[in-house]
């Protein structure tokens, strides 16, 4: 059985924002700003949505990473993400699907299909284990 190490917490959380104001709209891969670190090992993790997405077509969204943009979440319809939809998990990662661990430093991103998005803004929270 591994050793726990008191003071070192097991657990870690990043966060990434998506606004439509900061980083636009236009259908296509989108990285955020945030990285998750090299050798992290993805639990899961929450989206929450801060103001509902919005578009004036029929616009999809995904959730993932960096080359792999629906790791997370797979894309579905624009109106799923609401404010009243906050705390969302990431369903492709969380249990009993398989975790990921990440071979390098990658950023967390976003697809939009279909149709462009014209406003919104969510937080990608993604719970990790630092490993070795």
């Amino acid at each position: 059985m591994g050793k726990f190490t008191p003071g070192r917490p097991n657990t870690r959380i990043i966060k990434a924002t998506y606004d439509f104001a900061v980083d636009g709209g236009g259908v296509g891969n989108k990285n955020l700003s945030v990285s998750i670190p090299d050798n992290a090992i993805i639990t899961g993790g929450y989206i929450d949505v801060e103001t509902d997405l919005a578009s004036a077509g029929s616009a999809t969204v995904g959730v993932g990473l960096a080359g792999a943009y629906t790791a997370f979440k797979n894309a579905a319809a624009f109106t799923d993400y609401t404010a009243n939809g906050s705390g969302l998990i990431l369903t492709n990662v969380a249990p009993p699907q398989t975790g990921v661990k990440t071979q390098g430093s990658i950023l967390i991103g976003i697809v939009i299909g279909t149709a462009a998005l014209t406003g919104g803004k969510m937080h990608i929270y993604v719970t990790y284990i630092a490993g070795a």
